[in-house]
C-alpha cells in the first residue's frame, strides 16, 4: 500500500485542480446557485494550496498545521450542502463533489501527516 501513496496523492491534487477550474468556470459564467459553486470552490481551494506546500516540503507538514486548511474546507462543505438543502435539485449534484474532495482530504490527513 506504500507503494500506491505518491499515485493517490497525486490524483487527489489532480482531482483538486479538476474541480477547481470547473468551479471556477461555473462561477465566471454566472451558473445558478452562484453561492454553490462558491462552496465548492471554498472546499477544494484551501486544500490546493496546502498540496502546493506539501509537495515542496512533505517534512514540514503535520496534522496541526492541516488544522485551518481543514476548517475552511468543512466550511465551503457545509455552505454546498446548505444550498443545496435550500434549492434542491436546481444545485445539481455539486455538494456530492464538495463532499467527496473533503473526504479525500481527510483520508489523505489520516494517511500521510504526522501527529
Amino acid at each position: 500500500m506504500a507503494s500506491l501513496k505518491p499515485l493517490l496523492n497525486r490524483g487527489y491534487f489532480i482531482w483538486l485542480g479538476i474541480v477547481i477550474v470547473y468551479a471556477s468556470v461555473q462561477i465566471i459564467r454566472s451558473a445558478e446557485p452562484l453561492l454553490s459553486w462558491l462552496g465548492l470552490c471554498l472546499t477544494a481551494l484551501p486544500l490546493m494550496v496546502f498540496f502546493a506546500a506539501y509537495f515542496k516540503s512533505p517534512g514540514d507538514m503535520s496534522k496541526s498545521k492541516s488544522m485551518v486548511y481543514t476548517l475552511i474546507s468543512g466550511l465551503g462543505l457545509v455552505t454546498c450542502m446548505a444550498v443545496s438543502y435550500r434549492y434542491d435539485d436546481a444545485a445539481g449534484i455539486v455538494h456530492i463533489w464538495a463532499g467527496l474532495t473533503f473526504i479525500g482530504w481527510v483520508l489523505f490527513v489520516r494517511n500521510n501527516l504526522e501527529g
